[in-house]
């Protein structure tokens, strides 16, 4: 009995206290770092040794979010988006920079430290610290600025090619397992125009011994992919995707679709790295042929499907918010021995979302969950029925109606608000 009363004097007196413990002056420069790109910040602390780097935005009077966009080259746009609080409110600004796809991780996080500094002047201009600062600008006479997506003289004409190869050999005394892949792509991305055209193959092997038995399952496909989306405004697109497909673990000897779409952005496009919400939605045909006999009577089919998607996602101050929900399903008929069935009978909807949110200083409560639910049987379903090692080793789609992942997790920190030491010692061991 004691020992709870000890547990509820501690939470109501002594947390609300280290939450309002700590107070910001004018002469101090604290900054919350929201970051939703990668940041070493060991590195960030060692080289701006400057200002103090708080662990929540409610001890900060300097708030900055940094956000990571893919670009058409592969690479990245980096916003820091920068906002004073307390004596600095009303001071603003948004800063930006790209990171290349050949950049190294270093490259990229002096980069980031470099705009960092330039984003934080402003703020210590307006403390005592400003006597202290130095600002240089190196500009060799000779350097000519280019804007990589204003470039008219891009040899390549926006295009990027990928080639990749990887594979991976694990055994012990039961077991072996190989696997090998390959890749190559090409991408052109401009404001207008984007166009995707991708290749893969994979192969994978599993064998297990046991009880001097020999079993072995094989994981195979490859496919050819091309993506085209045209801007049409600042809210709409209008695009479509054509593959080829063969899988052994979707039962799909040759899959050919053709899928024109149309989506919809609620925000202007512009505004994505902060707030989207949008409405997709595809319909087309499918030619489809089967390793094994599909479920229903032909053994291929031409099917027609369509599928909308509701996507919402917004970056604040306050946390993190993405939802999206998708339906999809069949417009044709299918036919069985004893009956036919209406391919809109045959459907999915899934739902998923993630939340974050900062209750408080210090603490934040996380949620994440994906739902499916799915009615009737899909075509591409082999008509035997999969066996438990099937199930087991997972080498084959199999029929459910639902299926349900979640997670959750709160997080309470408190303490020192001005421990900006950088110490790597025993790093490997998490600590």
């Amino acid at each position: 009995m004691r020992q709870s009363q000890a547990l509820f004097y501690f939470i109501i007196f002594f947390i609300p206290a280290t939450i309002f413990a700590q107070t910001n002056t004018k002469d101090e420069v604290k900054v919350f770092l929201d970051c939703n790109a990668w940041c070493d910040m060991s590195y960030i602390r060692t080289e701006i040794n400057y200002v103090d780097f708080v662990p929540d935005r409610f001890f900060a009077n300097v708030y900055i979010m940094i956000t990571s966009q893919s670009t058409g080259s592969g690479g990245s746009e980096i916003k820091l988006l920068i906002g004073g609080q307390e004596n600095f409110k009303g001071m603003n600004d948004t800063l930006a920079f790209f990171r290349n796809s050949v950049d190294t991780d270093d490259e990229y996080r002096q980069k980031l430290v470099q705009y960092l500094k330039l984003g934080l002047t402003r703020f210590v201009a307006k403390t005592s610290l400003a006597q202290k600062i130095e600002i240089k600008a190196i500009v060799n006479k000779d350097e000519q600025a280019v804007n990589s997506l204003t470039n008219k003289k891009d040899k390549w004409n926006f295009w990027v090619y990928n080639i990749g190869l990887d594979g991976n050999y694990n055994a012990d005394d039961f077991s072996k397992n190989y696997r090998i892949s390959g890749r190559i792509s090409a991408n052109r991305v401009t404001e207008k125009l984007k166009v995707s055209l991708q290749a893969n193959i994979s192969t994978n092997e599993r064998v297990i011994n046991f009880n001097g038995q020999e079993d072995k399952f094989n994981n195979n496909n490859y496919g050819v992919y091309t993506t085209v989306v045209k801007s049409l405004s600042n809210h709409w697109s209008a695009g479509g995707f054509a593959s080829f497909f063969h899988s052994t673990y979707s039962n799909y000897q040759t899959q050919y679709s053709l899928m024109p779409a149309v989506e919809y952005s609620f925000f202007p496009y512009k505004e994505a790295v902060k707030r989207s919400v949008t409405l997709f939605y595809r319909i087309g045909p499918s030619y489809n042929t089967y390793i094994d006999s599909g479920y229903y009577k032909t053994p291929e089919h031409l099917v027609f499907s369509q599928s909308l998607s509701l996507d919402v996602g917004f970056t604040q101050k306050w946390g993190n918010l993405s939802f999206s929900a998708n339906w999809n399903n069949f417009l044709n008929s299918f036919s069985l021995d004893s009956a036919d069935i209406k391919g809109r009978n045959v459907n999915t909807f899934s739902l998923g979302g993630y939340l974050e949110v900062r209750i408080v200083k210090g603490l934040s409560f996380y949620v994440s969950s994906n739902a499916n639910f799915t009615k009737g049987i899909y075509p591409n379903i082999p008509r035997k029925f999969f066996s438990r090692d099937d199930l087991l080793t997972n080498t084959r789609q199999y029929p459910t109606q639902k299926g349900l992942y979640s997670y959750f997790g709160i997080n309470y920190r408190f303490g020192s608000i001005y421990n900006n030491v950088v110490n790597p010692r025993f790093s490997r061991n998490g600590f």
